[in-house]
């Protein structure tokens, strides 16, 4: 039953985020900023996607586990 909750919990922020993004892209569409936010955007991206993939990588070796075994010594 707590992974019921979990999955709620997660739909619910997701939900609330993309409810976010619609808002700030209307916001920034009323003050004309709408083009240049979304082109900082892209570059950011563009630019830090080594670092993001790097630090993805060195996260799961962090937690990989040894194959389980049954033997010993």
């Amino acid at each position: 039953m707590r992974t019921h909750y979990l999955v709620l919990a997660s739909c619910g922020v997701v939900i609330g985020l993309l409810g976010f993004g619609v808002w700030f892209a209307y916001a920034a569409g009323l003050h004309g900023l709408l083009i240049p936010l979304s082109l900082g955007l892209i570059f950011a991206v563009i630019f830090t996607h080594d670092e993001w993939c790097e630090a993805v990588k060195t996260h799961r070796e962090k937690f990989k586990h040894p194959p389980f075994t049954t033997e010993r010594g």
